[in-house]
């Protein structure tokens, strides 16, 4: 599969771009899926949380209950904000690796770089702030964002391969440190202790809600079998969103070896496919 990214040639023919976009555009999209756990955990306890508080009939007691639900989404948000702030740096992280392999013409990219650096500078600084693990460098976007500066200089030069390894080798540390904060967020007892209450809160808040209630309607019984459904998954992609973080930050290290020639070309395609695999399933989980 990439078996020309790492041939002796020095510039990226079509087909090399579309395999290293490959990679990054996989690692940009799965991202995304970790970060949704604490939103949806924030969502199912939102959701019962409304059928608790129409259980009271007094005014004031059901706005009380309503103003608590708000109260809880807000610090439900703050859990996860070193977690978040880590999906975003990988984000755009891979969204330089996919301009970086672009086949467009350098005019058009250098347009895309001009906030890179100082954007990537921020959201590290934000990073430092929220995160317990070790602390990033402070100027890596600007590091990175002066070798995309220079492809878009010396895309016709074929400098466009040297400069890829560049950037990939480089940022390496930043990979590797912000995967850890994914896994060690993941692993939290903190996580694990919402997904554990979620699922104990929905049958409290329900059953609380059921003897109430004058009649049955199917409405509210369809919500209480989703939000059931919903929250029972969680552990499972917690789970698999830990294989897939390890298994990313793997690939990403075999990657950057490979292009500093410091690993066989098969060695690396394993550990590839092994994310892409991982990847894909915890895609299946949230069925999409």
């Amino acid at each position: 599969m990439l078996l020309l990214l790492f041939g002796g040639c020095l510039t990226v023919s079509t087909e090399q771009r579309r395999m290293v976009r490959q990679f990054a555009k996989q690692a940009e999209n799965f991202s995304a899926y970790p970060e949704k756990i604490g939103s949806e955990l924030a969502n199912i306890r939102e959701s019962r949380g409304l059928y608790y508080a129409n259980s009271t009939t007094d005014a004031g007691t059901h706005l009380k209950e309503l103003d608590a639900i708000l109260k809880e989404r807000g610090r439900d948000d703050k859990i996860s904000a070193g977690a978040n702030m880590a999906f975003k740096l990988f984000t755009r992280y891979a969204t330089g690796v996919v301009q970086l392999s672009s086949d467009l013409p350098f005019k058009s990219r250098s347009a895309l770089f001009t906030r890179f650096g100082t954007e990537l500078d921020t959201l590290v600084f934000k990073y430092n702030l929220v995160t317990e693990t070790q602390s990033l460098p402070p100027g890596i976007g600007t590091l990175l964002s002066s070798i995309l500066d220079e492809g878009t200089k010396y895309y016709l030069a074929g400098r466009q391969y040297k400069l890829l390894r560049k950037y990939v080798v480089s940022a390496d540390t930043l990979v590797s440190t912000v995967c850890t904060e994914m896994e060690r967020w993941l692993n939290s007892d903190t996580l694990r202790l919402l997904i554990q209450y979620e699922e104990t809160g929905v049958q409290e808040s329900f059953n609380f809600y059921f003897t109430k209630r004058s009649s049955s309607p199917l409405e509210s019984d369809k919500a209480y079998l989703d939000l059931k459904r919903r929250v029972g998954q969680m552990e499972v992609v917690r789970v698999q969103s830990v294989r897939a973080v390890k298994s990313l930050a793997t690939a990403h290290h075999k990657l950057s070896e490979a292009l500093s020639r410091k690993r066989t070309i098969k060695e690396t395609l394993d550990e590839l496919n092994s994310f892409y695999r991982e990847a894909d399933h915890l895609r299946s989980l949230f069925g999409s």
